[in-house]
């Protein structure tokens, strides 16, 4: 009986740990990253950069930006000829403290919307740029 009780301490110890570490971390472009690593993130358009700094806002966006999915590896063989710049958005940049910045270019290819960032192609929800625009309200322009 005293074994089980041991092996079930153990458990729930382990699974503690991994909640606390699930709700501590954030996974962005395959970096792991403590939330509260995370400075500001600036947003590139075409005619301006902008810097988000309300902890909230900073937090809601790189959450979005770590529910896209890996669509492929960066490389000269699938470099798309029909990749072109996104129109509104075209950079996204998100600074730590321990990780440096985090980020890369938004492109149109065919009817998906792709980030280039640690080496992949991201696919980018539309959900993320509601975010970035609802956020610019607040923002500090930088140019």
């Amino acid at each position: 009986m005293r074994k089980y009780s041991i092996i079930a301490g153990v458990i729930i110890i382990i699974l503690i740990l991994g909640l606390i570490y699930y709700q501590s971390h954030i996974s962005i472009t395959g970096f792991n990253i403590q939330k509260n690593e995370l400075i500001d993130v600036i947003i590139y358009t075409e005619e301006n950069q902008y810097m988000v700094t309300d902890a909230t806002q900073i937090l809601d966006i790189s959450k979005e930006v770590s529910k896209m999915n890996k669509y492929a590896k960066i490389e000269a063989s699938n470099y798309h000829s029909s990749k072109k710049q996104h129109s509104k958005f075209t950079e996204i940049l998100i600074q730590t403290k321990s990780k440096g910045t985090i980020g890369g270019s938004f492109w149109d290819v065919g009817n998906n919307v792709l980030l280039d960032s640690n080496g992949y192609y991201w696919v980018v929800n539309n959900d993320l740029f509601d975010l970035m625009e609802k956020s610019l309200k607040d923002a500090k322009k930088l140019h």
